[in-house]
């Protein structure tokens, strides 16, 4: 039954959230899942209605476009990965349209600063690699990580040539140049000989 006023009442609401079988009102009412237009009050309600009510009962298109829509939605969004490094959580959202491993793979080295050939990702007691990463990430949604491998180290405010130099004078790789700049205070000469004693 529908509302018999033009504005909105509490009795003409009452009279509509009815039961269509019984007529009963309860606190606690059951819409039909499929057209979600009728209602009742129990669920042998719902089975001595069904028989007439099959007749008419049609899902909504608005909520099958909705659906749709929402669906949509959901595989535009990126998957949001949390992985734990450090002591630190980080965030990395990978777009559902990359299938390329070797892409998720970079993103997640480029988000932690850990180089590509040092980087190694567990999720659920497994080792995750080019083989697996698209699988693990989109089939099985796994969504929690570790990551293990050495941070690179910020090169912002360092001039590139102090760190190329020592890293060819020293032979040590970048992370150790850069960590000997910055206590250094970016002096090549004192980096230089600082790296040069701690090997």
């Amino acid at each position: 039954m529908k509302n018999t006023c033009s504005n909105f009442c509490l009795v003409c609401f009452a009279i509509s959230m009815s039961c269509s079988v019984c007529g009963l009102t309860d606190r606690c009412m059951k819409r039909c899942v499929q057209c979600k237009a009728v209602i009742y009050c129990s669920k042998s309600c719902q089975i001595k209605d069904w028989t007439v009510h099959k007749l008419k009962c049609t899902k909504k298109e608005k909520d099958s476009f909705l659906d749709k829509k929402n669906n949509m939605q959901s595989q535009n969004q990126p998957v949001k990965l949390f992985i734990k490094h450090n002591h630190e959580k980080h965030c990395v959202l990978i777009p559902q349209t990359l299938l390329n491993p070797k892409c998720i793979l970079n993103i997640i080295s480029e988000e932690l600063l850990i180089p590509l050939d040092s980087l190694n990702l567990i999720a659920k007691g497994k080792v995750v690699n080019e083989d697996n990463v698209s699988d693990i990430v989109f089939r099985m949604k796994i969504r929690q990580f570790m990551a293990v491998g050495e941070a690179q180290e910020s090169e912002k405010g360092m001039h590139i040539g102090d760190i190329d130099t020592i890293v060819e004078q020293l032979n040590v790789d970048r992370n150790k140049a850069i960590r000997g700049l910055k206590h250094c205070g970016g002096n090549l000469i004192d980096a230089l000989l600082y790296v040069g004693d701690s090997l």
